[in-house]
């Protein structure tokens, strides 16, 4: 008796069986037995691997891997072992033999990682990662809105004309500490739990004016739609000033310093249709309408809210917040 273990890479197509004219021998019936035993073994090769390993330490424990050989790993996939593979392990998609076989285990799903229409990819601390240093993207763009402090906000001298190029210096500047043109007084605004309120009433044509830099608050490559300052007038009115409160949204270029609007009239005035409403708090709203796709990388950004002039403007503007309100974004490049 001789013994047979069948060959592991053979799938005979069909079988020879002896019949009544076959000789009465081992060969009329090894040749179907042979084939039989071939098939057992092409099966058993390949059920073994489609029967999951436990984890990818089972995976790298398999001594000596052959080329191109593929096994199953229980929750992550299918691996293939590419012998002349030299990548760096990572435990995840790429894993070196423990015996140090030449080579990798590499994920049969890999090339779908970073690719067009594929996957994402995790890191040990289930931080996202991106290729080639870009920006998870929406599939969708998305709309946003952003509330923007008013802490940091800088004035303009009282009674000047309103103008986007007004020059405005900080709250707390004192001629003692800066030269340059007449200076706030003290006093003229006050900014007390998050509310900027205007002091002192304007007269005539002029007025004046607070500035907020929105750089913190803005989304790169982003349509910065409308700008909106909640706010009420002081209670002092016995009718609507000549020009009520005003805001107007600006950038200047990094480079060149030219000022530019984001709003063809540079200024949207409140328009309050009484006294009791101007009174309350309400919002101004400014839909801005040309470069408004924010480009940070050109220009830094900022609103301009002014106090009421003309007629029978008086003290009291109290500006509670404003709120930026975007749309098109396109990635998570969040400031």
């Amino acid at each position: 008796m001789t013994t047979y273990a069948g060959d592991e890479t053979s799938y005979p197509a069909s079988l020879t069986i002896p019949d009544d004219l076959s000789d009465e021998d081992a060969a009329s019936v090894n040749v179907s037995t042979e084939g039989l035993a071939d098939r057992t073994a092409f099966l058993k090769y390949r059920s073994d691997r489609i029967e999951p390993l436990a984890d990818r330490a089972a995976l790298a424990a398999i001594a000596s891997p052959a080329n191109l050989l593929v096994r199953l790993v229980r929750g992550y996939g299918m691996y293939t072992f590419d012998s002349s593979s030299v990548l760096d392990p990572n435990n995840t998609f790429v894993i070196a033999a423990t015996d140090a076989t030449p080579g990798r285990w590499l994920w049969m799903s890999g090339d779908l990682v970073h690719a067009a229409n594929g996957l994402a990819r995790l890191r040990y601390d289930q931080q996202l990662l991106v290729a080639d240093g870009g920006m998870p993207t929406f599939e969708t763009p998305r709309s946003y809105q952003k509330t923007v402090s008013l802490h940091d906000y800088r004035v303009t001298p009282l009674d000047v004309a309103r103008a986007k190029s007004a020059e405005f210096v900080p709250y707390w500047e004192s001629g003692t500490q800066y030269g340059g043109t007449v200076l706030p007084v003290d006093g003229d605004t006050k900014f007390a739990n998050g509310v900027l309120t205007f002091q002192v009433g304007a007269a005539g044509s002029v007025c004046q004016g607070a500035s907020v830099c929105l750089d913190p608050y803005l989304h790169d490559g982003s349509t910065l739609d409308a700008i909106t300052a909640w706010l009420k007038a002081g209670p002092s009115h016995g009718s609507l000033p000549t020009t009520q409160a005003s805001i107007g949204i600006f950038r200047r270029d990094a480079q060149t310093a030219a000022l530019e609007s984001l709003y063809s009239a540079d200024f949207k005035n409140d328009a309050q249709a009484t006294v009791a409403a101007y009174q309350a708090a309400h919002a101004l709203q400014l839909v801005t309408t040309q470069n408004n796709v924010i480009q940070r990388s050109n220009y830094s950004y900022f609103a301009q809210v002014w106090d009421e002039f003309g007629g029978t403007s008086q003290p009291g503007l109290t500006v509670y917040s404003l709120q930026l309100i975007f749309s098109g974004i396109t990635d998570m490049e969040f400031p």
